[in-house]
Formats: structure tokens, sequence, C-alpha cells
């Protein structure tokens, strides 16, 4: 494999994992809070943007290939991925927890998507950034969110509820319950 090859694999994979970082950064902030973040703000005004800006590096690292493979491709494989765990996640795989859905976790997914395949972990647990609750389970965006975290980008991020679900439902009311 040449070096050429390499910087692309290594440059591609870091891309597209920074482009899912930034998503959850989205995701994982309340929309209630969003007028704290201006970066957010200029985000949503400015879709196209990180797109546009994305595909414009690929090809000034790598020209017409880089286009094609690291934003074409990567994009629709990630796009194809995320949209597996919402419906081959509900029906492959095992069930740790009872949900009143048909949630269930597959290791297959997760590696594919950095930890979001324990989607029956996530059912049980919502509020929760960590799916992956045994060592076994690998949860790769957790583990950046916790470094992250560690660096002072991120803030807040939820661990796993110790206290016991009553019948697999989540209790979110802590979301609106009054400060202590």
């Amino acid at each position: 494999m040449s070096r050429r090859q390499r910087a692309t694999g290594y440059l591609s994979t870091a891309l597209l994992a920074l482009m899912h970082l930034a998503l959850l950064l989205v995701l994982v902030v309340p929309f209630s809070r969003a007028a704290l973040y201006p970066e957010l703000r200029f985000l949503d005004r400015h879709k196209w943007f990180p797109i546009v800006g994305y595909a414009g590096a690929m090809y000034l690292v790598l020209g017409p290939a880089g286009v094609v493979w690291g934003f074409v491709v990567s994009t629709i494989a990630c796009l194809h991925v995320t949209a597996c765990i919402n419906s081959l996640a509900h029906v492959w795989g095992t069930r740790r927890f009872d949900t009143p859905d048909t949630s269930r976790n597959n290791a297959f997914l997760a590696i594919l998507t950095f930890g979001e395949g324990w989607h029956n972990n996530h059912h049980h647990d919502m509020l929760a950034a960590r799916q992956g609750l045994t060592p076994w389970e690998l949860d790769l965006t957790y583990l950046s969110l916790k470094a992250l975290e560690r660096l002072g980008v991120v803030w807040d991020v939820r661990p796993p509820s110790s206290r016991p679900r009553i019948g697999g439902i989540v209790a979110s009311l802590e979301l609106n319950a009054p400060a202590r």
C-alpha cells in the first residue's frame, strides 16, 4: 500500500469520526440551551457550510478521488449505517432489558457505528451517553465524549443511571423536574 493510499485511509477515517462527533455534539445539546452556543446557531443557519467545506477539503487534499471516496462514498456509508440502527437493531440481536419496544443489541452494528448498535441498552436508559454497559460492549462514541469532556470541549456527559427501571420504561421526567 502506498503512502498516499494510507494517508487517504487515515484522513477519511479521521474526518468520518469528526463528522460523527460533530453530529453527536449537535444532538447532545438540548435545544432549549441552543441560544447559549453561537456555533450551533451558525450551523443551523448555514447547513451546507460543513458539507461543502468537507468536500472541498477532500478535493484539495486528494483531488477528485478524494471527493468520491472521502466524501461521497463515506457519507453514503455513514447514512446507511445510521439507518440500519433504527431498522436492523429492532430485528436482529439480543435483548438485555425488557423495554416496551423491539430494540435489540447488535454487536456487528455496534462495531460499524462506534457503539450505537447497543440499541436495547439505549432504549433502557435513553438519557445516558454511554450505550455499551459492559467491558465487552465497546462504545467508542462514549469514549470520545469522555475524552472531549476531559479537554473541556463538552460537559455534563450523562453516565448510565444506577437506579432500576420499573417495567423497562425510562423515567424522563427528571428533565422537567425543578432544581434541588
